[in-house]
Order: structure tokens, then sequence, then C-alpha cells
């Protein structure tokens, strides 16, 4: 997936085309955004929401972009989601784990 390779120019192309942005290709089922997420592309977060993209797609196992990047310890990247509207009160479906409980574990 294009985003895992933080390649903006070419994810811009397709999104210009009318490619649809939560779309998931990847075998973890994960959006364009929760790659940028998990990779901690703060700009590419910004431009994929500036373009729509759902904050609270959910992978195959349940996790929102927000946890994804909690998960990775990324407080810039949980700071830009949720100053654009990502939900810290949501749990990973079936689990239990609040994105809050997630950064108390990352410490």
């Amino acid at each position: 997936m294009l985003a895992l390779l933080g390649k903006r120019d070419a994810i811009a192309f397709p999104l210009d085309q009318g490619i649809l942005i939560d779309t998931s290709s990847d075998p973890k089922g994960r959006t364009m955004l929760a790659c940028a997420a998990e990779k901690g592309d703060v700009e590419l977060c910004t431009m994929l929401l500036d373009r729509g993209a759902n904050i609270e797609a959910q992978d195959k196992l349940g996790r929102t972009p927000l946890n994804i990047a909690a998960t990775e310890g990324d407080l810039e990247t949980c700071q830009c989601l949720v100053a654009r509207g990502a939900s810290v009160r949501g749990t990973m479906a079936g689990k239990g784990h609040t994105v809050v409980s997630i950064a108390a574990k990352k410490g």
C-alpha cells in the first residue's frame, strides 16, 4: 500500500481521480489513513483527512487509526487524530482496550 511508503504524490493522484479513500488492499484491512498513522506520518494523515478519510475506520482487528497510533506510542499522530475528531472513548472491537489504556501501557 502506497501509504506505507509515504509517497504523497503517488497517493494524491489516484485520490484526485476518484479512488475510494477508505478502500483497503492491505492484508490487515488497514486503510491508507491507518497505514499513515502506523507510520507516524502526520502530514499524510492530514492530507487524507482533508480528502474525507474515515477517521473511525477499523481494520480486521477492530483498530482505528488512533488505536494504531497509540499502540505505536506516537503522541504527535495521536494529537493530530484527536484534534480532527477521532474518538478516545471507543474500544478495539472485542478487545476492550481503549486508546487511553493503550497509551498508558506505552508510557
